[in-house]
């Protein structure tokens, strides 16, 4: 017998065939998660405001947005593997490019927002949690502490060049972008150099509006004169109506004037004077939070020492110096490191991710989905 299929038929095969599925958005997503620190040391390197690419990229201290993602990794899969968000993964491949090539002034919350590898899935009185937009386009998850999950309703959409006084209902029509200043939120298209603008937060990241011609202008160089509002390239600062460098490089003096964020300021032994200088490595002179030691030590009776590993005495942490390796703290009743308690498990301090001890039980902070049982 002959056998004939409809075009439609067809394009729905290629697609259910093409479609990744939700595990595999899930482990494309964490891939995702692991990556951007490298892009993001690769930007701030660029950008001036870390002094060695190399010591970024082997310590995850100066990854700050990265790691905040990486805080919500569970609970985003969760979304993902439920079916409410979907992981663009094709969307995500461009995040490296885009995060190293990034405006310096552009915050990195931004520049992902702009990628938008989150889509959400649930549509109107469906039910979401806070784990980013489930929602579909137009809509909003209308949650609260005590309606959990929360439910997704029509949203107010805003065009361009409209300021209103922000609430979760409100968004920002597709493809303009969003700031907040003075309370409100305001929607707009950016402008590039040249393009009109009434503040800067209206021009694209390595422009700022010129007050006295009402137009988005280059930021300021090395040795150029700060202008009128006393702004800079970053990490440019204005010093004396001048732009000119205001953190100190390696090994250079650092008591009138600051460090790159992968350098702290310190004297060396037999030194006369502090200077900039890596964090303090194991066996090193430490001391409390302003001077913590690199990553994966801590500072024990002023000396750095490796951190320790499941089942060894430890000390509980002070001065955020944490004993024992991550995923792991150390118990106050047992004085040794255990494994970080999640949700429904019994605990006495600490918690996994968006989650109190409460009663002895480790217990969800504000609307996230349950764990599994």
């Amino acid at each position: 017998m002959k056998t004939s299929y409809s075009m439609a038929g067809l394009c729905l095969a290629a697609l259910c065939a093409c479609s990744p599925s939700p595990t595999e958005q899930a482990e494309a997503f964490s891939r995702f998660v692991a990556g951007l620190c490298e892009a993001e040391c690769s930007r701030n390197a660029r950008c001036g405001v870390i002094a060695s690419y190399e010591e970024c990229a082997a310590s995850a201290r100066n990854c700050s947005w990265s790691n905040a993602l990486a805080q919500e990794e569970r609970q985003i899969r969760r979304a993902i593997l439920s079916g409410r968000l979907k992981f663009d993964a094709v969307a995500a491949d461009r995040a490296g490019r885009v995060i190293r090539e990034a405006a310096c002034e552009d915050p990195l919350p931004f520049v992902l927002a702009e990628i938008a590898p989150f889509v959400g899935t649930v549509g109107e009185g469906g039910a979401c949690y806070r784990a980013r937009e489930e929602c579909r386009d137009g809509l909003y998850c209308d949650f609260a502490e005590e309606r959990c999950p929360g439910e997704c309703r029509p949203a107010r959409v805003h065009r361009a060049g409209e300021s209103v006084a922000y609430t979760a209902a409100d968004q920002c029509e597709r493809g303009l972008a969003t700031s907040f200043a003075d309370g409100l939120m305001h929607c707009f298209v950016p402008a590039s150099e040249g393009g009109a603008c009434s503040d800067d937060f209206e021009c694209l990241g390595p422009f700022y509006c010129a007050p006295d011609a009402g137009v988005c202008a280059r930021r300021p160089g090395q040795a150029e004169a700060c202008g009128p509002q006393n702004v800079c390239e970053l990490p440019l600062g204005c010093v004396d109506g001048v732009c000119e460098r205001t953190w100190a490089g390696r090994g250079e003096p650092c008591a009138d004037s600051g460090c790159p964020w992968d350098l702290v300021c310190r004297t060396l032994p037999g030194a006369a004077a502090a200077t900039c200088e890596p964090y303090p490595r194991a066996g090193e002179a430490c001391g409390g939070w302003t001077l913590p030691c690199y990553s994966n030590l801590y500072c024990l009776q002023g000396v750095c020492e490796a951190q320790l590993g499941p089942g060894a005495t430890c000390e509980p942490p002070v001065e955020y110096q944490y004993p024992c390796q991550g995923r792991l703290t150390c118990s106050p009743s047992s004085r040794t490191c255990v494994a970080i308690p999640e949700e429904g498990q019994p605990c006495e301090v600490v918690c996994g991710e968006n989650q109190e001890c409460r009663d002895g039980i480790c217990q969800p902070v504000g609307c996230y989905e349950p764990a599994p049982r």
